[in-house]
């Protein structure tokens, strides 16, 4: 049986969904026969460990055009270009970690000057339903290639996002944001139906330049010191309800 926080199969979770499969990115288990499969299927990929989180472990493959390949190591800050697919798989081999892998179709999810950004969606379970508690947006530095090692002022509230940072309207951001925290709330049924003791849940989405929402993946523990950045109120509500939680099984 796989990890509840295995992202292949919380992927397979969510693809059974009508709705939740079509803001998937193609996931994979990752062998030799996937990753050229799937290097020969989209521009840029994320290699990622299946079953750790905080970024680390990741790569992320870039073709470049007819001239190679580029393979980004988050944990070594490395990038090295390789003219042959078989040498860059070779290295990835030679520095990743020691644990199954997947291999994951690239988002294009970045603001007008070209940061990676993705938002995290912090829900919790209250009465038998799930509340998206507070969304934040995650923006990394110009040569980072995830968002979970920005620093604090790569935190923003979504509204300044999709306002400042991708030009949206007002009410363009406002649909916006009630579209990513109705299909954040449905991950969270999803999983808990199959996860039926999760009371909390970090969603992670991206939203790309057709403004076409992506689950990137789901967090079992998500870290409440984002939102404490960003809103002190909301930070102790949520350590509140954790309490309450864990005083009274009711809760959930």
């Amino acid at each position: 049986m796989r990890s509840a926080i295995s992202k292949l199969a919380n992927t397979a979770l969510f693809a059974q969904h009508p709705i939740l499969k079509y803001h998937l990115p193609e996931t994979r288990l990752l062998t030799q026969e996937t990753f050229i499969y799937m290097v020969r299927k989209y521009p840029f990929l994320y290699l990622k460990p299946d079953d750790s989180c905080q970024g680390k472990g990741i790569f992320q493959l870039n073709s470049l055009q007819g001239h190679g390949f580029q393979l980004i190591s988050n944990d070594f800050q490395k990038a090295t270009v390789h003219h042959k697919l078989t040498k860059a798989f070779d290295q990835f081999l030679h520095l990743k970690m020691k644990r199954p892998y997947i291999i994951q179709q690239g988002v294009r999810s970045y603001t007008l000057n070209q940061s990676l950004f993705d938002i995290r969606v912090h829900l919790m379970r209250i009465e038998g339903d799930w509340k998206a508690l507070g969304l934040v947006g995650r923006i990394a530095e110009k040569e980072e290639i995830v968002t979970n090692t920005c620093t604090r002022k790569g935190y923003k509230p979504v509204q300044y996002l999709f306002t400042k940072l991708l030009g949206y309207t007002q009410k363009q951001s406002e649909i916006k944001k009630q579209q990513v925290s109705q299909i954040a709330r449905l991950a969270s049924f999803v999983m808990s139906s199959k996860h039926r003791t999760w009371h909390e849940l970090g969603i992670d989405i991206g939203v790309d330049h057709d403004r076409h929402i992506w689950i990137y993946e789901s967090n079992v523990t998500p870290d409440t010191r984002v939102l404490n950045l960003l809103n002190e109120k909301l930070f102790h509500k949520v350590n509140r309800l954790r309490a309450i939680y864990h005083g009274n099984k009711q809760y959930g």
